[in-house]
């Protein structure tokens, strides 16, 4: 009762503190969802009490850190995952594409991203499968992704050599 209160105060600071309390329970936290406040949306989309719906919601606020913040949520649904992989935003697809539970078809999307750093967090994603890698690897690679790709050990030698340098016969 008195978090639901506090959450309607109209001081932003006292709205950012129940938004950040662990006992704030989902309805509150969906209220203070439509908060004016970007650092209150923020720490509505960090909180564990938040619901999935209101995450998803929040994966399509106007603002990018806001978004940025529920790409980085450990449980975010995958299909807000999805949905942010198509991101105005390259931080964002960046973010989305490093998350281990994005998933391997979300994952070959983002690997012919045109940005290079999307490519190369999907490179460093802990789920990389061989298909993914060999899109991301078809797309072009610039010297930080070969080092990427060099110490991964995952990645086969046959993927290597194609950027070795090639001996004079």
């Amino acid at each position: 009762q008195t978090l639901s209160q506090l959450a309607k105060d109209t001081n932003e600071n006292i709205r950012y503190e129940v938004a950040t309390n662990r006992s704030t329970p989902s309805s509150v936290l969906q209220n203070l969802a439509n908060d004016s406040k970007e650092k209150v949306r923020q720490a509505v989309a960090s909180h564990a009490n938040t619901a999935d719906e209101t995450v998803a919601q929040l994966a399509k606020d106007s603002v990018i850190g806001v978004r940025k913040t529920v790409a980085y949520r450990a449980t975010t649904p995958v299909q807000v995952l999805d949905l942010l992989a198509k991101d105005s935003d390259t931080g964002v697809r960046s973010i989305i594409a490093g998350h281990r539970k994005t998933p391997e078809t979300t994952l070959a999307q983002l690997a012919q991203d045109k940005d290079l750093n999307v490519r190369m967090a999907v490179l460093s994603n802990p789920n990389l499968t061989p298909k993914v890698r060999d899109i991301v690897v078809s797309q072009g690679l610039n010297s930080d992704m070969m080092m990427q790709l060099a110490q991964d050990h995952r990645t086969p030698t046959s993927t290597l050599e194609q950027f070795a340098p090639k001996a004079d016969s």
